[in-house]
């Protein structure tokens, strides 16, 4: 156990998980934005998708 809660490797999962989220949200707000624009369906669930995946690549970082 490491007196320096920096050096866990939990907090930096918990870090990184946490990035992830963020990255996804911001595509998400992104996609609505494109919907509430009228660029239509499909464009918006391409922004997701693409969000999703980079999360998920900030996620296995």
């Amino acid at each position: 156990m490491c007196s320096n809660p920096l050096l866990e490797f939990s907090w930096w999962g918990l870090t990184l998980q946490l990035a992830g989220a963020f990255v996804i949200t911001g595509f998400v707000a992104a996609a609505l934005v494109t919907l509430s624009l009228g660029r239509g369906v499909l464009q918006a669930r391409l922004r997701v998708a693409e969000g999703v995946i980079g999360g998920l690549g900030v996620m296995t970082a």
